[in-house]
């Protein structure tokens, strides 16, 4: 089967070609290496402020599966962490 691999970061990229997988544990696999290439050309795309995910789709359109990643969350600062050691 063809899945094709969305990504959304604000923006919505549509995955024009797709790849042909075996099965949906295979689509699965490629959804975290779209992901971590993702993350690999632009590390800073999870600071940016919007929610990032990878929507896995058909090739008759039908959203298989989503992977999110959430928005970051604001730590306290390193004082705070470290119990006020310098």
């Amino acid at each position: 089967m063809r899945y094709f691999f969305n990504t959304a970061d604000g923006s919505h990229d549509r995955d024009e070609v797709g790849a042909d997988l075996p099965d949906h544990n295979a689509a699965r696999a490629m959804a975290v290496k779209v992901l971590a290439e993702c993350l690999q050309s632009d590390p800073t795309i999870i600071w940016q402020g919007h929610e990032f995910r990878v929507e896995a789709t058909d090739d008759h359109g039908s959203c298989s599966f989503m992977f999110p990643w959430l928005r970051p969350m604001r730590l306290p600062s390193a004082n705070l962490i470290l119990g006020g050691a310098a």
